[in-house]
């Protein structure tokens, strides 16, 4: 129900899909949705709160939107390797299209075995599991930890796992007039003398940002001209603002919900972190990378493969502000390590992690599942 990097995923893929195939996409009927999936050449089939909520109707919604449609292919973007459950299911019983999944957090475990239940899942977590992956012909992760993680922690065999990175639109990032980068920083009352750092991504747990605040009231007593810009919106908003006041920073941390214009503000940034408990592989990072700023990100799954430690950013143990404040701190004090570590960056998203090489990819595996050219 809210807006982040699996959404963002899906907009791009229906985008590009949607120029060469007859493409459908089912989404909450919500301003929010309809504003965000707005503008592409698609058939929408918006589902009021209603049908998600009540599981008899949601699978009534599914029968007779299948029965209309009769897909050839279904792509379900899923969180968690067992998102979505129902609509996989009613896929395989009301239609003989291929049924594929993107799962974008497979390291939320779950054992295979009985004794996964024991160890604290449901009998219908366990039933779920394996109805999901009888029933999809192939996963996508985007990151090769997550075929790790999803063939040792569910039901599901490696030759059925693809994995695709996400991609980045490169001409994005190219550079942006200087001129606008004054524009912005004025707009965001930033001043000459102010280093800016950056974090994007949903206020949600998942994120750390409670650690990410804490590191900041660290790096202020040693350098207090540093401005946090914080970018996306979710339910820990008024918490974290709260944090802020209580640890003094108040003028120091600026909240600016959703944006539109990341290219610009990145090109604002002197320092992007990356604070997160878990990802898959976060186009925030990937995006901050591309537009060559040096990057701080927890040393987790999707991150790991991102960045390569004090080659191409610097990666700190998460849920650990001292180390992340001491990378930070690091980089403030120097601004040459800090271009090389951009200018690095920027070249490994170039070669490895475009939007081009992602649809290909995707492309390919949709040929491969479908039969169809």
């Amino acid at each position: 129900m809210e807006i982040g990097g699996a959404e963002k995923y899906l907009k791009m893929v229906v985008q590009h899909f949607s120029k060469i195939c007859h493409a459908y996409l089912i989404y909450p009927d919500d301003a929010l949705h309809a504003d965000f999936y707005g503008g592409i050449d698609i058939v929408p089939i918006p589902y009021s709160l209603k049908q998600y909520e009540c599981p008899a109707i949601r699978l009534a919604s599914y029968f007779t939107t299948f029965r209309s449609i009769k897909p050839d292919m279904l792509h379900v973007n899923l969180p968690s390797p067992v998102s979505c459950n129902l609509v996989i299911v009613a896929a395989r019983l009301f239609t003989k299209g291929n049924i594929l999944s993107t799962i974008h957090l497979p390291s939320i475990k779950f054992k295979r075995s009985l004794l996964g239940m024991l160890a604290g899942k449901g009998l219908w977590d366990w039933l779920s599991a394996r109805a999901v992956f009888a029933a999809l012909d192939m996963s996508i992760v985007v990151s090769k930890a997550g075929v790790t993680s999803l063939s040792e922690n569910y039901p599901v065999k490696k030759e059925k796992i693809a994995c695709i990175y996400n991609g980045v639109e490169l001409s994005r990032f190219a550079t942006v007039p200087h001129h606008q980068i004054l524009e912005i920083r004025k707009a965001l009352d930033i001043s000459s003398h102010e280093t800016v750092v950056t974090s994007i991504g949903r206020l949600h747990q998942q994120k750390g940002y409670c650690y990410l605040l804490t590191a900041m009231q660290m790096v202020a007593r040693v350098a207090p001209n540093v401005k946090l810009l914080l970018i996306g919106d979710g339910a820990l908003r008024e918490e974290l603002a709260a944090q802020a006041v209580e640890t003094g920073l108040a003028h120091s941390v600026v909240f600016l919900g959703e944006r539109n214009d990341i290219p610009e503000i990145l090109a604002c940034t002197d320092i992007y972190i990356n604070s997160s408990l878990n990802e898959g592989l976060p186009f925030s990072v990937l995006e901050a990378m591309a537009a060559g700023v040096p990057v701080v990100a927890t040393m987790v799954e999707g991150n790991r493969e991102l960045v390569r430690n004090a080659e191409t950013g610097l990666l700190v143990p998460p849920r650990d502000p001292e180390n992340l404040a001491k990378a930070i701190i690091l980089l403030l004090n120097d601004q040459k390590y800090r271009m090389a570590l951009g200018l690095r960056g920027k070249e490994r998203i170039i070669r490895h992690f475009s939007v081009d090489q992602m649809m290909l990819n995707t492309f390919e595996l949709y040929e491969k599942c479908t039969g169809k050219h």
